[in-house]
């Protein structure tokens, strides 16, 4: 999968961390850059992106009609002529119809942040509060801390696995 238009703006936004933490607005680019990134590892994790956003997917080589997708939600298939969204939240899939081609471009992610569910904006707030009292920053160069139990257990309730048939 390949991010064609990327999303704009930010999953939580600085003001929301800073009042809930606690913290400082004043050290708004620091936690901007730790909010872009604890949000990777999130959307990653979970395949869930958060904020909407345009990508491109690779289609099986295999004969199938139906094919569900990596990512959860999707809205609608951008760049597949004749193929059809059958079912586009809990679990994405798509009917091929005359559609041959060998990608497909769809629009997947929350129509906005406040829309995605708490687990997933929680487990944002609670990476980037971990990341700055372990003093990590997005510039320096360190090796990867293990996510806390905490956060484990926020991904672990909302991860998207896709089934693993084709029809």
């Amino acid at each position: 999968m390949r991010v064609i238009l990327p999303p704009v703006g930010l999953a939580v936004s600085v003001s929301a961390l800073a009042e809930q933490a606690h913290i400082d607005e004043a050290e708004g680019p620091q936690l901007t850059a730790l909010i872009l990134a604890a949000t990777a590892v999130v959307e990653t994790a979970t395949n869930r992106p958060i904020l909407k956003r345009t990508v491109e997917i690779a289609l099986p080589d295999e004969p199938w009609s139906e094919f569900w997708l990596p990512v959860a939600p999707c809205h609608a298939l951008v760049d597949a002529p004749g193929a059809v969204l059958l079912r586009g939240y809990d679990e994405p899939r798509i009917r091929r119809g005359d559609y041959g081609g060998d990608t497909i471009r769809a629009e997947v992610g929350y129509r906005a942040a406040t829309d995605a569910p708490q687990q997933l904006l929680q487990a944002i707030i609670l990476l980037v509060l971990e990341w700055r009292a372990a003093g990590i920053t997005v510039e320096g160069q360190f090796l990867a801390p293990q996510l806390s139990f905490g956060v484990q257990r926020l991904l672990r309730q909302i991860r998207y696995r896709r089934p693993q048939e084709m029809r």
